[in-house]
């Protein structure tokens, strides 16, 4: 579902990635009330959240010590200072931190109960170079420690993702760009799971850019990217089966697919239909009364160049009170060599 939150929305869509993009366009016949400037969502309650649109100036706060809690002026929200410039456990004075960048990773472990009074977590944060270093947070008291042990200069060569399972194992190409590597951080044990090098047919080496391992929620799956000379560059997306033992692969840039006993093979192109009109209900929100249009587009990358569908009819909805609108995205097919395909694209 959608959650739209104004006069018009031209969405468009990644067939490939699930990813919906928002375009605003005022109708010329529309003459919507502009919002309330007063209204806040969850007013009243311990958390208060600002939603106008109106630029605010940020309370001034003195940075506190590591390792101090503290209340976010704005929310109330108690946070702790984790780094500073003196370095952690004596090393990486000077360094810069921070947390990690790619979406689909998780930089914190599952709840471990024997961590201090009330149990706690083990996370990471980012340093310059892409190392990481592991802590551990008490639950209860916000408390962090380094986690260095025997780990050189206190931090792995790179990020990784945290397993849903075990709150003692993360995840990453800790070895080489090319390996799934497990690191048990209470044990200070490193682990190859599987070198992707070995996946039948693989086009492409993937010395260049290591981008990052995405798992499971049971540990069994694995996902990567790499190659390339630097980020934004890498064409090879690889997938491993732990439980079978199989790999599979899509080169974006060629447009083929391996892997385990599957020969390699080219993606065939197709044509994106215009999709259907959305399906508009109303839904809890805070747009006035008004009327209100919706047109969807798609998006495809091929290796022949992105492309774009014409948009979808267009849908009205009338709120005859202050309030929301979903938007049900309708299936997109594929048009190949005069037939129809059910190539279904996520939508959010």
């Amino acid at each position: 579902m959608l959650r739209i939150a104004i006069p018009l929305l031209l969405v468009s869509c990644l067939v490939d990635t699930g990813t919906c993009f928002g375009q605003v366009e005022k109708k010329p016949s529309q003459n919507a009330s502009k919002p309330d400037e007063k209204t806040r969502a969850g007013c009243g309650q311990s958390y208060c959240a600002e939603t106008t649109r109106e630029p605010k100036p940020g309370s001034p706060v003195v940075p506190p010590k590591a390792n101090q809690v503290f209340h976010d002026p704005e929310f109330g929200s108690r946070l702790i200072r984790v780094t500073d410039d003196s370095g952690i456990d004596g090393k990486l004075t000077g360094m810069s931190f921070g947390a990690n960048s790619s979406a689909e990773i998780n930089e914190w472990g599952k709840f471990d109960p024997s961590l201090g009074s009330s149990g706690g977590y083990y996370f990471y944060v980012m340093t310059g170079g892409g190392g990481s270093v592991l802590f551990t947070m008490d639950a209860a008291t916000m408390k962090v420690t380094p986690h260095c042990d025997s780990l050189p200069v206190c931090r792995l060569p790179s990020g990784g993702s945290f397993s849903y399972v075990d709150p003692h194992i993360v995840y990453g190409h800790f070895g080489s760009n090319s390996t799934i590597d497990s690191y048990d951080v209470v044990k200070g044990k490193q682990s190859t799971i599987y070198d992707f090098s070995k996946c039948p047919h693989l086009p492409n080496d993937l010395s260049g850019y290591p981008g990052a391992i995405s798992n499971s929620g049971d540990d069994s799956k694995f996902s990567a990217y790499a190659g390339g000379k630097g980020q934004g560059g890498g064409s090879q997306v690889t997938y491993y089966d732990r439980t079978t033992g199989r790999c599979y692969w899509y080169d974006t840039g060629s447009g083929r697919v391996g892997g385990s006993e599957m020969p390699a093979t080219d993606v065939k192109a197709g044509i994106l239909a215009p999709p259907a009109a959305p399906r508009l209900k109303s839904a809890a929100g805070s747009l006035p009364a008004g009327d209100y249009y919706v047109r969807l587009t798609a998006n495809t990358r091929r290796p022949t160049g992105p492309g774009e569908t014409l948009p979808s009819p267009e849908e009205h909805i009338r709120l005859t009170s202050s309030g929301g609108i979903e938007v049900d995205a309708p299936e997109i097919r594929v048009h190949r060599d005069d037939s129809w395909a059910g190539d279904t694209p996520g939508f959010s």
